[in-house]
């Protein structure tokens, strides 16, 4: 093969990484009961596809990712605790990633590459992440009345850095926005991550429809996030644009959004040592869903829990 083809190609890998992080980590910023002390789970899915050329070099890039988390809700605070995480991406057609994460076990690769380590059996490096990432806190949030944020306490064990550098708690805010009764239309503040502790960033809109069933409201959202410049070694990503169109579901009783679905065109440029190399366009689908709260059986436990259908992977 060519030796400057084999360079484009060793690059365009790289940028596959950095598309596959933006895929994956979509982030955008729930007024709550003052009696509401339940903890709650929530489910998020992403499905992306992207079609990007980078130094000649053309590349489709399929992404699936599944994050279960769940809220425990004391006044106007809520403590975020990771359930599980999985992820499956796949170039060109063929499965490069598919793993799966939680407090029970990692799983990793498909067929006869397939592993699966227990908690129990994991070497020390593996057993800190999913012990400390799966189950204690790992983050806590002050809100005002109407759930907007105003501040954020990392609370995360030594462990959990693996997931908090990977974006998981702003991807457990995705959907969870402050919700206004008594206006029919509001801007909120929202960022997606695309990687490396960047982000783009913007303000969402959201209006109330027209109500189709008593105790729940509609919302449209709509808007744009961008990020006008981010460098990761030599790559750097350019003019980044999410343009974001969906509904979500707001619970006015249990003051909680209950579901959602959000479809985001993704497009932006790439540079190599500052010069113009390529670009990507692409779109993404997600969904947000509430999960009936499961209590946890013991990590040492055998037994799938029945709260992470993943686990029978």
């Amino acid at each position: 093969m060519n030796p400057d083809r084999t360079k484009n190609l060793r690059l365009a890998r790289l940028a596959v990484i950095w598309t596959c992080a933006t895929i994956v980590s979509v982030i955008i910023s729930g007024k709550v009961s003052a009696d509401d002390k339940k903890k709650q789970s929530f489910e998020v899915t992403i499905a992306g596809k992207t079609r990007q050329t980078f130094l000649g070099v053309v590349q489709n890039i399929a992404m699936d990712m599944t994050l279960r988390y769940s809220y425990v809700r004391r006044d106007r605070k809520e403590t975020l605790f990771i359930d599980s995480v999985a992820s499956k991406v796949s170039l060109d057609g063929k499965r490069k990633v598919d793993f799966y994460l939680s407090g029970r076990k990692f799983i990793n690769g498909v067929g006869s590459a397939r592993t699966e380590v227990a908690l129990k059996d994991a070497l020390a490096p593996l057993k800190k992440i999913l012990a400390d990432g799966f189950g204690p806190p790992i983050c806590q949030f002050d809100l005002d009345e109407n759930g907007q944020v105003i501040k954020r306490r990392v609370v995360a064990l030594p462990g959990a850095k693996y997931l908090v550098d990977k974006g998981v708690i702003e991807n457990a805010r995705l959907f969870h926005v402050m919700f206004l009764e008594d206006q029919k239309k509001w801007q909120a503040k929202n960022e997606i991550s695309i990687g490396n502790g960047s982000f783009a960033r913007g303000k969402l809109t959201y209006q109330k429809m027209e109500a189709t069933d008593a105790g729940v409201v509609r919302v449209k959202v709509t808007g744009t996030l961008i990020n006008l410049s981010h460098k990761a070694g030599k790559v750097e990503l350019k003019d980044a644009k999410y343009e974001i169109s969906g509904e979500q579901i707001y619970d006015l009783a249990a003051r909680q959004w209950r579901s959602g679905k959000l479809d985001i065109k993704v497009s932006y440029g790439l540079a190599l040592n500052g010069n113009p190399s390529g670009a990507a366009r692409g779109s993404m689908l997600v969904t947000m869903r509430t999960v009936i709260p499961v209590p946890a059986a013991p990590a040492t436990s055998g037994k799938d829990s029945p709260d992470k259908p993943e686990d029978k992977k």
